[in-house]
């Protein structure tokens, strides 16, 4: 793992030169017939991204959710 870690092609996935990051959401969305797709690395910022894309901002209560939920629990 060290190996393949120590030797693997990277580069600033935030300026679009990382080749995994690109290779995967590529694929991503082929996968899924899409334009293009999104890498994030985690369930909550995916969730975060999606309820902000889908409410107004700026709004106290933008979107009715659960209290335990972690997306109505986010600061």
């Amino acid at each position: 793992m060290r190996r393949a870690m120590a030797t693997a092609e990277v580069g600033d996935d935030v300026y679009g030169e990382d080749p995994t990051v690109n290779r995967l959401e590529k694929r991503a969305a082929e996968i899924l017939g899409k334009e293009a797709a999104l890498f994030v690395p985690t369930g909550t910022m995916g969730n975060t991204i999606a309820v902000k894309l889908h409410t107004e901002p700026a709004t106290k209560s933008s979107a009715t959710t659960a209290l335990t939920c972690s997306i109505g629990n986010w600061p």
